[in-house]
This record gives structure tokens, sequence and C-alpha cells, in this order.
């Protein structure tokens, strides 16, 4: 298990190579579950963290589930799209250790990112003691200084996560790098879209009812 973290640290700076890492079931589990957890984590403390509106966001527990049954479902479209690249490509032996390896990196570029929030969080407030302006309904509004961080390091994470998933499909699926960055763009963001998709069909419907006049509405 050393072993496997040392070659996944290796892989978020573009060395090593996926093969090395272990895709026994037991540490894709555990990997998964962490993965959920913290990715959960980061969604919420970038979502509380940017909003610095005078408008008020409550959060209930009904959001809380979505949120993390969304994490879920799409780790599950990237592991199934990684069987499937895979067997494509003639290598099925390694989609294990390239799952494995997407969420091993996938853990440790969102603690890197909890960490600086958190650090962005603590010393704003270290030298602003009214940092914490406001508190309504559960919400923390907060300075643009922490806003920019926070947004600043979602965006780098999420471009650093495209460029090693890419590469961990360029040294598995022996694929030219830029095509694996491509397919990592797919797979990281198609859940996004596949869970928007629904609800932009009922946009279209809507406004075409309107439009003609249906009277759907």
């Amino acid at each position: 298990m050393l072993k496997s973290i040392k070659n996944i640290v290796k892989l978020c700076f573009f060395k090593g190579d996926p093969a090395d890492v272990d895709g026994s079931t037991p540490t894709l589990v555990t990997l998964f579950l962490i993965q959920v957890v913290l990715g959960s984590a980061l969604v919420w403390a970038t979502f509380w963290l940017t909003a610095i509106d005078s408008s008020p966001r409550t959060q209930t527990f009904y959001d809380e589930v979505v949120r993390v049954l969304g994490s879920i479902c799409a780790l599950l479209f990237v592991a199934l799209c990684v069987h499937v690249v895979a067997h494509v490509r003639r290598v099925p032996q390694n989609s294990r250790q390239i799952f494995a390896a997407y969420l091993g990196v996938s853990i440790i570029i969102t603690l890197v990112c909890l960490a600086f929030i958190v650090a962005s969080v603590l010393m704003s407030a270290f030298f602003d003691p009214f940092l914490f302006s406001d508190l309504r309904e559960g919400q923390i509004f907060i300075t643009g200084t922490v806003f920019v961080v926070v947004s600043s390091v979602y965006l780098l994470s999420t471009f650093w996560k495209i460029l090693v998933l890419g590469f961990i499909l360029y040294k598995s699926l022996e694929i030219k790098f830029w095509h694996g960055g491509i397919v990592a763009i797919m797979l990281i963001y198609a859940p996004e879209v596949l869970l928007d998709f629904p609800r932009l069909i009922g946009y279209v419907v809507y406004a075409i009812a309107h439009v003609f006049d249906f009277g759907f509405f």
C-alpha cells in the first residue's frame, strides 16, 4: 500500500507508471469512499466560501445528500468509462489500475486544495478580525481576498486533475498525451452534462410551449 501511495504521488507530478498502483478491490473501495468524502467537502467549502454576495444561501439535508450522491454517480461514471476505454484499447487488465490511480491523485489534489483554502481563511482571519462579517441562516459572507483564493484554487485543481488523468491515460492506454487530455476532460465533465441534461430538456420544452402558446403550463 505504501508503495502505491508513493507511485500515486509521483503521478501527481507526471512521473511514475499507473501500472504500479494497487488495483485490488479493497484499495479501490477505500480510495472511492475517501474521495467521495473529500470531494463533497471541497464542493461544500467552495460553495460557502465563495458566497460573498448579500443574498443568503440556505442548505438543507436534502441538498447535502444530493451533493454526495452526485459525487458517487460521477465517480461511478468515470469507472465505467475507464473500463470501456481500456477494453476498446485492448488493455482491459489496466482498467483497475487506471481507476485506482485516478482516485489516488484526486484525493491528493483535493487535500492540497483544502489545505490552501483553510490556510487562506485562517491567514485572512488573522490579519482581519472582522473577516467573517456576517452570519445569516448558516451562511458565512467573507471578503473578496478569500473569494479569489478559493476560486483560483478550485479552478487550478480541476486543471491539474485533467492533466494528471490525461497523463495516466497516456501511460496506460498507449495513446498521445493530448488525446489522453481530451478523454480526461470528457470523463470529468460528462457526468455534470448528463445530470443537467434533463433540466436542459425541461427548459427547452418550457420555452417552446410558451413561444407557440401550447398551453402545457
